[in-house]
């Protein structure tokens, strides 16, 4: 009797164990963690991009790593189902790849949410991303900048009409005196218009030196979402 029921202890074990394990967030395969081997994002960027302002002035601006269809779908959710607890799947990548390229005095800016998007959101993952380099750098974010205009999101626009956009919707917050350098944080490059808008805004108040950096940059070519090392 007591070998019957220790192979029925054993069947519900195992049932148990595969009701309850973890499922990949992007593939829906059982997994032994959120993200799954497959899915994990596996290609670190080594060379920065350099955006221009006008009037001679070019940023530098680097991301951590490429975004591919996996992590694509988690920051989606992250974004627009409140899964905020996802973004900690990047964070052992951060640690790893994470490269200081910008002068140690620089304050460390997150790219702001326009307060009704806030509202919308509970959550700016800029502010997070911002938070875990000013932790690296043992500094605390500085928030430098307002959204002063509601904005439809960059993701659903046209190439030609993201600048458009954005034109005008950062500023300046006047509580603060302007630091020489800065670096912006924000969670994914594709067009770098966000950026260029929120350095153009720093530019204007007085700050010297800008740089900026992101933990996804989209690929222009849609080979490098493979598992090879892809060229900047």
């Amino acid at each position: 009797m007591s070998g019957a029921i220790t192979q029925s202890l054993k069947a519900l074990d195992i049932a148990l164990s595969l009701l309850f394990q973890p499922i990949c967030i992007a593939c829906q395969r059982l997994s032994e963690s959120a993200l799954c081997t497959l899915c994990q994002p596996k290609n670190a960027i080594r060379d920065p991009l350099y955006l221009p302002l006008g009037s001679n002035k070019i940023v530098m601006a680097r991301s951590l790593l490429w975004l591919d269809g996996a992590s694509q779908k988690v920051i989606h959710k992250i974004k627009y189902e409140h899964r905020y607890d996802l973004l900690r799947l990047f964070h052992s990548h951060f640690e790893t790849h994470f490269q200081e390229f910008f002068p140690s005095h620089a304050c460390i800016v997150p790219v702001p949410l326009h307060p009704s998007r806030l509202l919308e959101r509970h959550f700016n993952q800029s502010k997070v991303l911002a938070e875990w380099v000013a932790q690296k750098l043992r500094k605390k974010p500085a928030h430098f900048l307002i959204k002063r205009k509601a904005t439809p999101p960059q993701s659903t626009l046209k190439k030609e009409t993201r600048k458009k956009n954005l034109k005008g919707a950062f500023q300046w917050n006047g509580r603060f005196e302007p630091p020489e350098c800065a670096l912006l944080v924000d969670d994914i490059y594709t067009t770098g218009e966000t950026l260029k808008a929120c350095a153009t805004a720093l530019d204007k108040a007085g700050v010297r030196n800008i740089y900026a950096w992101t933990l996804f940059r989209t690929p222009t070519d849609i080979r490098i979402c493979s598992s090879r090392t892809p060229e900047p």
